[in-house]
């Protein structure tokens, strides 16, 4: 169906909402597998969280070359030589 991807949102806030779920700014994670019980309930404020603040209405696109900069400047900030070139890599690397 090529009109569905036009009726949806195309940002992190709405991926995040259509994904997990937001209800009253908070995501709740409690069904999720290998989740901390530290999180899992997530308060997404942008008064709070700068990097939500700084990403909420931003595309997919804009969004992932942000959280590609985070983990270059983590990256660089641990001297870590890894190579990461696709989002596996990412999540393997924050592990």
């Amino acid at each position: 169906d090529p009109v569905t991807p036009l009726l949806s949102q195309w940002t992190y806030q709405a991926m995040v909402h259509e994904l997990v779920g937001i209800s009253n700014n908070r995501v709740d994670l409690r069904g999720a597998p290998g989740v901390d019980k530290e999180l899992q309930q997530l308060v997404l404020s942008a008064d709070q969280d700068a990097f939500f603040a700084d990403n909420m209405l931003l595309n997919y696109g804009d969004l992932a070359e942000n959280v590609k900069g985070l983990l270059d400047a983590f990256q660089a900030k641990t001297k870590s030589t890894k190579n990461i070139g696709s989002i596996a890599d990412m999540q393997q690397f924050v592990e």
